[in-house]
């Protein structure tokens, strides 16, 4: 049997033992009781939670907003599932992810994704500052760390055990309808789970208990899945979630109810309390507006489930990022770059559509100049493969240029992105402005972009230093930032 978590000091401040929880039982009712040993926690954690504040007080970090702003970057721990955050061919997805980037754009900062493993270990991020935010759905009695702050609610919910049709077991109709029928059985959750504590009131219930089991590898999606393959046969999921998921998965029985619908909420370190008082002011606001009902309805009611759960480029399920992902892999080993981004790069210019054409006259996946592709031996007509392998080609040119002047692989990364984007001579340029200005020429951020952006500036573009004379800096440095950010959700969602 898999080990709980020692939560049940909470329930020995309410109750002696175990008899007395079923002498409530049959006299006021099993849902009655479980709505009444919720609230009981809720009142204890929350009093647990002041009673520890001052002496954990000094051991938390964390980012204020004006830290967050300085920094230019919100960083969060989301969950991967359809509802939260994933990649559908390449592009990042999720209600959360949705919500995360307007908050992010709200606040005038580039938003960063890293995806949550167990939650404890989540929660421990949070405490010591690694992260700004743990946006993962939770109920407010799932704050069991004592040190962190929860949002207002996103949405209120019911939890619902999963478990497979009447159809989808052998024999006798097998149903579960009544929570104390799951006495002597085993329910699978992931571990960590918010759920594992309302499991235990209810085992607490029946001399042969429910046998708790955390699945370390397994996320609420994956169980669900395990259950409609009949691999297990109950596991429990908040039912916005578990309706999206049914619809791929129609065996699957999702109408009995476990415990009272409750408020989820996201977290915040306890340093960050005015970030939390943007966040709520910020969400009120945004509920109010249509587009809210919208977001909502685009995750947790449209019709596109079944496809994009069914897809290989379902990050989640399938792994994949584009139709071209083994040419990439294929030639990122000519660079010596990883695979993802490469495929980052290739999404930022023509999101992996073969036929996409600029303004400028660049074309195909990678937008080469049309000087480059007759370099090459390209025309619109060549299999996207090739167009693939020139690109990598340019980028190696460009890679042997920069060898010298950059000696780190992950900075000079930055630079032949911006030269792809802008060409050499401008980044060169903006090399030897960082220099004269005391700024160092072998850095990227803060150091020679800062000088590129300011090539559209006369004292700078007309500079001495300045041999390519006028350029639009913004443009490269918000293609650099933004490859990397895609890269970074790239290497957050799939294995390399």
């Amino acid at each position: 049997m898999s080990k709980l978590p020692e939560n049940k000091v909470i329930l020995r401040l309410f109750f002696r033992n175990i008899a007395t929880v079923k002498d409530l039982s049959r006299n006021i009712g099993t849902k009655a009781l479980v709505i009444m040993l919720v609230m009981m926690a809720m009142l204890t954690a929350s009093s647990c939670r002041k009673a520890e504040k001052n002496e954990l007080e000094s051991t938390a970090n964390g980012s204020t907003l004006e830290e967050i702003r300085q920094r230019g970057k919100l960083q969060v721990i989301a969950d991967d599932n359809f509802t939260s955050y994933f990649l559908y061919r390449g592009s990042p997805k999720g209600f959360n992810y949705e919500l995360l980037r307007a908050f992010a754009d709200h606040l005038g900062v580039q938003l960063s994704i890293a995806v949550s493993g167990e939650l404890g270990k989540s929660y421990e991020m949070l405490d010591r500052g690694e992260v700004d935010m743990l946006a993962v759905d939770l109920p407010v009695i799932a704050d069991q760390s004592h040190m962190l702050y929860h949002t207002d609610p996103l949405y209120q919910a019911n939890a619902v055990l999963v478990q497979r049709s009447s159809s989808g077991f052998a024999g006798e109709k097998v149903l579960v309808r009544d929570l104390s029928e799951l006495a002597g059985r085993t329910v699978y959750v992931e571990k960590g789970s918010p759920f594992i504590q309302m499991l235990t009131m209810l085992s607490m219930q029946s001399d042969e208990g429910i046998r708790v089991v955390e699945h370390g590898e397994y996320k609420p999606e994956q169980l669900m899945a395990a259950v409609a393959k009949g691999e297990i046969d109950y596991t429990i999921a908040y039912e916005p979630f578990a309706g999206m998921i049914r619809r791929y998965h129609p065996g699957l029985d999702i109408q009995t109810v476990v415990g009272p619908q409750q408020n989820l909420v996201w977290m915040v370190n306890r340093e960050g309390e005015d970030l939390l008082a943007a966040f709520n002011q910020w969400l009120g606001q945004y509920k109010k507006a249509k587009k809210f009902s919208v977001l909502y309805e685009k995750y947790f009611v449209g019709a596109r489930t079944v496809s994009v759960i069914g897809s290989d480029f379902y990050s989640v399920r399938g792994g994949k990022i584009s139709p071209y992902d083994g040419a990439i892999r294929k030639y990122s080993r000519m660079i010596n770059w990883d695979w993802r981004l490469l495929a980052a790069l290739i999404y930022k210019e023509s999101k992996f559509q073969p036929q996409a054409q600029a303004w400028s006259g660049a074309y195909g996946l990678m937008q080469l100049m049309p000087d480059l592709t007759e370099q090459y031996g390209l025309d619109s007509l060549s299999a996207p493969e090739k167009h693939i392998e020139a690109g990598v080609k340019y980028i190696a040119g460009l890679e042997k240029q920069f060898l010298p002047l950059v000696p780190d692989h992950d900075e000079r990364v930055k630079f032949v992105l911006a030269a792809y984007n802008v060409g050499l001579g401008h980044v060169l340029d903006a090399r030897r402005l960082a220099e004269k200005y005391g700024r160092n020429n072998t850095i990227w951020t803060h150091h020679v972009d800062t000088f590129l952006l300011r090539k559209s500036q006369p004292a700078y573009y007309r500079d001495p230093q300045a041999y390519y004379g006028y350029c639009r800096g913004e443009e490269p440095y918000a293609f650099v930032r933004d490859v990397m950010e895609t890269y970074q959700l790239y290497r957050n969602a799939i294995r390399n």
